[in-house]
């Protein structure tokens, strides 16, 4: 009888050191309601003010009849500094606020937006319409993050419709959604979400019986300082409209530590016993699955989870072997290793997953094989 084990390939050299690195976690919150006393920690710039025996805040000013006045703008800045990031930690954050946008006076369209906005400490005011308070003239700040709820289309800045959209040190706008004209005139309520791990800025809003999304990738470590303060702008220019915020409430930043991933050799064989019929494609791949769930604080019974699947596969080195696996993990290439990674959302009521656990795993099924780890 022939020997029981017969070795297939020397197989691949691929993965995994992971270093822990730790840091102290800390979070951060506030809740702006405007009801009764008026805030104290808040930095009121340019417009921003409450009207007399007002719930809310205006952030552009108007007339005595309450008529908005053009090129205006305002800010209401949290007064504490926000320490975004550290050294070995990442930091993932959410807001809401609620606001209304109203269109009144002589002006045939209205303009121009208003903003969340996250900056270097100490920022001043920007300029009015399509700046928004917070970019010069030129629609420019390298160190501002905004999201932007924008109800005028400035021509060469903006797309041909009012919409949402995600600022990256510019008014122009890297990602939006058309959201027609239910920003005017109703409660609008806007949810903003970034996770470090995925890199993910995500926008969700609602106003009345309608609802948006829209979302974009960027590393905001690579731009923002640790130090950063928060804070909302509202802006006219030609075009003209009054911006209320209803109240602020929510906004929350926790950092805490995370993993990181090298590579280093991890040699597997991979055997078959002659005995049994050898099929290749039922043998299950072997494979090193890191997962991480972040969630929505606000609201848990319905959260958005943003969950990022890193999933670092084996790759044969030889193209006759490979051609025998599954070509839907497998190829010809040469390559030690790919990574695949897919980012993706989805509500889910599950308690949020923050600790992983990272392995080497393999299966047989119907047919078998040997699986060993040599080092």
């Amino acid at each position: 009888m022939a020997k029981l084990l017969q070795t297939l390939t020397p197989l691949l050299s691929l993965l995994l050191l992971a270093t822990a690195t730790t840091a102290r976690s800390q979070a951060t919150s506030f809740i702006y309601d405007f009801y009764g006393q008026k805030p104290t920690d808040l930095l009121y710039q340019g417009d921003a003010h409450f009207p007399s025996d007002s719930t809310f805040l205006r952030l552009t000013n108007t007339d005595s009849s309450g008529n908005p006045l053009s090129h205006r703008a305002g800010r209401a800045v949290h007064s504490n500094p926000i320490h975004l990031y550290q050294a070995g930690a990442h930091a993932d954050f959410e807001t809401t606020l609620k606001f209304t946008i109203s269109h009144t006076g002589t002006a045939s369209v209205p303009g121009d937006g208003l903003t969340f906005f996250i900056q270097p400490v100490g920022t001043p005011l920007g300029f009015t319409g399509a700046s928004f308070g917070i970019f010069n003239p030129a629609g420019l700040n390298p160190a501002v993050f905004a999201v932007e709820f924008d109800i005028y289309p400035n021509a060469g800045v903006d797309p041909s419709y009012r919409h949402v959209g995600i600022d990256i040190g510019s008014n122009v706008s890297k990602n939006t959604t058309d959201v027609g004209g239910a920003l005017l005139g109703q409660e609008v309520t806007a949810r903003i979400n970034y996770v470090q791990a995925t890199k993910l800025i995500s926008v969700q809003v609602s106003a009345g019986s309608e609802s948006f999304e829209v979302s974009y990738v960027q590393d905001l470590s690579t731009f923002l300082p640790q130090m950063v303060e928060v804070g909302l702008s509202g802006s006219t220019g030609g075009a003209i409209a009054v911006f209320d915020v209803v109240s602020w409430p929510n906004f929350h930043v926790f950092s805490s530590p995370y993993v990181k991933f090298g590579f280093e050799a991890l040699k597997i064989r991979t055997q078959q016993s002659i005995a049994s019929p050898f099929t290749p494609s039922r043998i299950a791949p072997v494979f090193l699955l890191f997962q991480q769930r972040c969630h929505a604080f606000h609201q848990p019974a319905a959260a958005v989870r943003h969950e990022q699947l890193l999933l670092l596969l084996l790759y044969i080195s030889r193209a006759a072997v490979a051609r025998l696996l599954q070509p839907r993990l497998f190829t010809a290439s040469a390559a030690a290793a790919r990574i695949t990674m897919q980012n993706y959302s989805r509500h889910s009521s599950a308690v949020p997953l923050r600790e992983v656990e990272v392995g080497i795993s393999a299966s047989t099924g119907g047919a078998v094989a040997i699986h060993d780890l040599i080092s």
